[in-house]
């Protein structure tokens, strides 16, 4: 039985639960989003699939709804989805669910979980050490419940908050985001800056350039913050008052298993 495992990760939330998964179910091929949207096209040949990312702007990552559109299904697997957020899962799984319905395909099972926020987005969503721990700590044991739901290839149930509320906020955070503030405008660096590459590296977008001793953002932001919590320096910023907060990374996860 061939089970392929889709993840989306930029500090390593979504690859660490990918891995846990693949673990127990076994004889799993673990693929990068970031790079399987590279094709023009996916083929997929596959009786078990799973969709890892965190939620963005109560909704899935541009960069996942791309992949999605990009997939093409061969049979009728069994399809799980796992939303990692900050406590605010909103319309993620719904929208991987309509995705999946344009392809004849839907989502069987679609869990949210809450993680560590990395966010310093217009407003800090970061968590401090001591709440890292804790959620960290309570993943363990609901992943562990989620993987024998997987095993039972449980069906008919898709988390998260679909409320007319929600909706709009869903509307005006990316609205905010992406179109007035645009995070692409507001990053920069400090003087500890040693121009070592690796924001370029792991930007799943390809959308920092290094030229002339300046690294630059291109207008292709995801908004992941990869770059600002790998760089070893902590010397990318965003905004006026990021100086100060928390870089995070999943403790399980190093900058090698990101940047491939």
């Amino acid at each position: 039985m061939k089970k392929s495992l889709f993840y989306f990760s930029a500090t390593g939330n979504s690859l660490a639960i990918t891995r846990e998964i693949a673990n127990k179910l076994e004889d799993c091929q673990l693929i990068s989003i970031a790079e399987a949207v590279k094709k023009d096209k996916y083929d997929l040949h596959s009786d078990i699939v799973g969709i890892l990312f965190p939620v963005y702007c109560l909704d899935i990552p541009k960069i996942v709804k791309e992949f999605l559109k990009k997939l093409n299904f061969n049979g009728n697997p069994y399809i799980f989805a796992i939303a990692t957020n900050n406590g605010k899962p909103g319309f993620a799984l719904d929208s991987v669910d309509k995705l999946l319905k344009e392809k004849n395909q839907k989502l069987d099972l679609g869990y949210t979980l809450i993680m560590p926020g990395n966010s310093v987005v217009i407003q800090d969503h970061t968590n401090c050490r001591e709440e890292q721990i804790v959620r960290l700590n309570n993943s363990k044991v609901i992943i562990s419940e989620m993987i024998k739901d997987i095993q039972k290839k449980k069906k008919g149930i898709i988390e998260g908050d679909f409320s007319v509320k929600a909706r709009i906020k869903r509307l005006i955070y990316k609205l905010a985001v992406y179109k007035i503030y645009k995070p692409q405008n507001h990053f920069w660096i400090t003087e500890e800056c040693i121009l070592c590459g690796i924001c370029k590296q792991i930007c799943p977008k390809d959308n920092i350039t290094l030229k002339n001793k300046e690294v630059r953002w291109n207008s292709n932001c995801e908004a992941c913050l990869a770059c600002f919590h790998w760089c070893p320096q902590s010397a990318i910023n965003l905004g006026k008052n990021t100086m100060d907060k928390i870089r995070y990374h999943h403790p399980k996860i190093n900058l090698d298993d990101i940047v491939k």
